[in-house]
């Protein structure tokens, strides 16, 4: 599953790269990042390991993420080598345009287990709305004064919205299941 979205952040590119490019950070625009931590101390580089405690349809998990790619300012990338997550690849891109700076956020990842083999029709269009949720929890933040208080809020707003669209595709995903499991039960019956 690959899903891609892209915004436009009024800042510019170093700010944004900077503020994408800090692991500590995701906790205050990544809905599922309860903490996330670097192993050892240091700038970022290829190779540099981190740790992720997520939050993921209802399960908590402690990832293990290294980072694959990084290019000041224009793109990092990790891989997520344990976890929940294991196997995904996120990748951020930036690009300076006319009045800031153009953020590409992609997510690859490939479905395991019968849980979610069941949300695979689902998960990529919920995905999608979250990844844009997400990205638009990261531009009011960097692009808010702050001097105001409501970045909290706007973390919080990306999170709600996250937690329903993934309960709506786990309930979803779990009545198609449930529909199909008894078609095929009714089936050779017959």
């Amino acid at each position: 599953m690959h899903v891609e979205n892209s915004i436009t952040i009024n800042r510019p590119i170093e700010e944004v790269f900077e503020y994408v490019s800090t692991p500590e950070n995701d906790p205050t625009w990544v809905p599922v990042s309860l903490r996330h931590q670097r192993t050892l101390p240091g700038p970022m580089r290829v190779g540099m390991t981190t740790q992720e405690d997520l939050k993921f349809l209802g399960r908590t998990s402690t990832d293990t993420w290294e980072v694959i790619e990084y290019e000041p300012p224009t793109v990092v990338s990790y891989r997520a080598t344990s976890g929940l997550a294991s196997g995904a690849v996120v990748r951020v891109r930036c690009e300076p345009v006319e009045g800031g700076t153009r953020l590409r956020h992609a997510v690859e990842y490939e479905l395991r287990g019968i849980y979610f083999k069941a949300l695979v029709p689902l998960l990529p269009r919920v995905m999608r709305r979250q990844l844009a949720s997400m990205d638009r929890t990261l531009k009011k933040l960097l692009e808010e004064d702050t001097t105001t208080s409501s970045s909290g809020r706007a973390a919080t707003a990306g999170s709600g919205a996250l937690r329903g669209g993934v309960v709506a595709a786990s309930v979803l995903a779990v009545l198609a299941f449930l529909l199909f499991r008894r078609r095929s039960g009714t089936s050779r019956r017959r």
